[in-house]
């Protein structure tokens, strides 16, 4: 319906794919009307990667997921969480340290106990610059720690992802590349409106 858009979204995304790390033709991805449908979309991927059969038989005969992320995360993870069927309850909410940050030891107890309590790891949302403080959660300690438990790791760069762009602020976002999932917002960083 708008092969020039699509155009210029598929170019995008394969230059932001690039940007973030991943291998050529390895990234995939649309444009989302903002940072909250981002999120919910990762969940759904991630729900559907574990259990593909859950598009057909829903929820109510599957596992009970949770999902994890720091106290200083958006809201949208609880948002994403109620729309999906998993539940608030569901949606873990991990300390961070004086700076804002997931605490990876924090996240390490909070995925032992959800699954000593019956629950199954499904994602672990790390942030690239939270609301209200601009952190960054530590990317590669997350990435171990959802590997251990077999969970998608979305990155939530809806503040901070373009920090990408910068040669000197890049590091902030060191192993984003090992995401399953990364948000990017330009209209919060790059002045772009919505439309």
């Amino acid at each position: 319906a708008s092969p020039a858009a699509t155009t210029m979204e598929n170019a995008l995304v394969a230059e932001l794919s690039r940007l973030i790390g991943w291998a050529e033709g390895a990234g995939d991805g649309i444009f989302t009307p903002g940072g909250t449908y981002s999120n919910w979309l990762a969940l759904l991927c991630a729900r559907y990667r574990r259990d593909p059969s859950v598009k057909k038989r829903g929820i109510p005969a599957g596992p009970r997921w949770a999902v994890f992320a720091s106290d200083q995360a958006h809201y949208s993870l609880d948002v994403a969480a109620n729309l999906l069927g998993l539940g608030t309850d569901h949606a873990v909410r991990v300390a961070s340290d004086d700076q804002g940050r997931m605490r990876p030891d924090a996240l390490a107890d909070a995925l032992r106990e959800a699954q000593a309590s019956g629950l199954d790891p499904l994602l672990v949302l790390a942030t690239s610059g939270t609301t209200v403080t601009g952190s960054f959660d530590p990317l590669r300690a997350c990435r171990a720690l959802a590997d251990e438990h077999q969970a998608w790791l979305h990155v939530d760069g809806a503040f901070g992802g373009c920090a990408l762009l910068s040669p000197k602020r890049a590091a902030l976002l060191d192993g984003v590349a090992d995401a399953d999932s990364v948000t990017w917002d330009f209209h919060k960083v790059l002045s772009a409106p919505i439309p």
